[in-house]
C-alpha cells in the first residue's frame, strides 16, 4: 500500500439544527475525588451506602466485601505511582467543562433521532487500570456512565499501564477521545445485530453501523477520533481504497464464497480485530480496515437511501441485504 500526499476530504451528509432540543445540562460528577478523599473504612462504607449509583457499579465488577475493597484502597493509594498518577489526572482534567458540554451536544443530537432517549448521569472515576478490582475504560449501564479518566491522560503521560493492553491500543486514547468512545458504545444499544450470521460480512456492518451512529452523534467529530486512526492511516485508506476493496473482493476461502463471507475468527480478526497494521493488505495499511471499510459501505447505503432514517438503519441487522442494497463502489476522494 502507497501513500499519497494530499489533503483530508470526505463526503460530509447535511447535519440538522437541534439548538431548540431540550436535554438537561450535563455536570459531571468526580467521585474520583469523592473517594480518594475518604479517611476511613466506616468512611467508605457509609459512602456506599449512600452512593447507590457507586455501589452498583462497583458491584457489577466485584462481590469483594467493603473490608477488602477497602484495603485494596488504602494499598492503592500507598504506591508510589498513585500520587504522580492522580496528580496527572488533576492536571489534565482540572476542568471537564468542555467534555460536559460536547456530552450535552451529543445528547442534543440523540434526543433528536431518539425522542424517547434518557438522559443518564456522568461519573469519572480514577481505577489504576482496574487495580482497585473494579473499573475499565467505559462504563455504560441504563443510567449512568462512568469514565475511568486515568485511561485517557494521553501517551506522553501514561507512568504505568496494564501490560495485557498494547499500547498501539493505549496510544489512541486522549481527552479529545472521551465521548467518541462513549458515543460508540452507547451505539450498541441500537445496534440490531443477526447473532446467527457469523460471516465477516455481519460484523463489519456492525461496525460501521456503529462508527456512522457516532457521527451522526457528533457531526462536528473528526474521523480519526471515532476510528482511531492518525490522519496518516485514514488517508492512506483513502487513497488506497480500490486496493482494500480488491483484496476482500479477489480473496477466496476455503468456503469458496470470497473475505465477505469468511466464518473462521482468527481470519475475521486480522480485518475487525485489534492489531497495529493489516499486514495481508500492505505494510501501511492501518488494523482494523474491514471497520472503516463497512463504514463507507454504510454511508453507500444511507446515500442510496436518503429517506432513511438513523434509527432504521440502525434496526436493520441483515447484512447481506444492507450491503447488496449499497452497491459500493471504491472511489478515491476527488475522483
Amino acid at each position: 500500500m502507497s501513500m499519497f500526499s494530499c489533503s483530508e476530504t470526505a463526503d460530509e451528509e447535511p447535519i440538522p439544527d437541534v439548538s431548540n432540543v431540550q436535554v438537561e445540562k450535563v455536570s459531571i460528577r468526580r467521585w474520583e475525588k469523592e473517594i480518594f478523599a475518604l479517611k476511613t473504612e466506616q468512611e467508605f462504607s457509609s459512602y456506599l451506602e449512600e452512593n447507590p449509583l457507586f455501589q452498583r457499579y462497583v458491584r457489577s465488577f466485584t462481590p469483594a466485601e467493603t473490608s477488602t475493597l477497602w484495603k485494596v484502597m488504602t494499598q492503592f493509594r500507598s504506591f508510589p505511582q498513585t500520587d504522580t498518577l492522580l496528580a496527572d489526572v488533576q492536571q489534565t482534567f482540572s476542568s471537564i467543562s468542555d467534555i460536559e458540554k460536547e456530552f450535552e451536544q451529543a445528547f442534543r443530537f440523540l434526543k433528536y433521532y431518539y425522542p424517547e432517549f434518557k438522559q443518564p448521569q456522568i461519573f469519572t472515576i480514577v481505577s489504576g487500570y482496574g487495580a482497585l478490582g473494579f473499573g475499565r475504560d467505559i462504563f455504560i449501564a441504563e443510567d449512568m456512565m462512568v469514565i475511568s479518566l486515568e485511561y485517557f491522560l494521553g501517551e506522553k503521560k501514561m507512568m504505568y499501564y496494564p501490560p495485557e493492553i498494547p499500547m498501539y491500543i493505549l496510544k489512541r486514547y486522549s481527552p479529545q477521545t472521551i465521548v467518541p468512545t462513549t458515543i460508540i458504545m452507547l451505539s450498541a444499544k441500537y445496534n440490531a445485530y443477526d447473532f446467527q450470521d457469523k460471516t465477516l460480512l455481519a460484523d463489519m456492518i456492525f461496525y460501521g453501523k456503529s462508527y456512522y451512529f457516532t457521527k451522526k452523534i457528533l457531526p462536528y467529530v473528526p474521523d480519526t477520533l471515532i476510528l482511531g486512526y492518525t490522519r496518516a492511516e485514514l488517508l492512506a485508506c483513502r487513497y488506497n481504497v480500490d486496493q482494500i476493496w480488491s483484496h476482500f473482493v479477489e480473496y477466496k476461502g476455503e468456503n469458496g464464497y470470497g473475505l465477505f463471507y469468511e466464518t473462521q475468527e482468527f481470519i475475521k480478526n486480522k480485518y475487525v480485530g485489534e492489531r497495529p497494521k493489516t499486514l495481508e493488505i500492505g505494510d501501511e495499511c492501518p488494523g482494523r480496515v474491514g471497520r472503516w471499510l463497512a463504514w463507507e459501505i454504510i454511508k453507500a447505503y444511507m446515500k442510496r437511501n436518503s429517506t432513511m432514517t438513523l434509527p432504521a438503519l440502525m434496526e436493520e441487522k441483515n447484512a447481506k441485504y444492507i450491503f447488496e442494497q449499497s452497491k459500493f463502489k471504491p472511489k478515491k476522494p476527488n475522483s
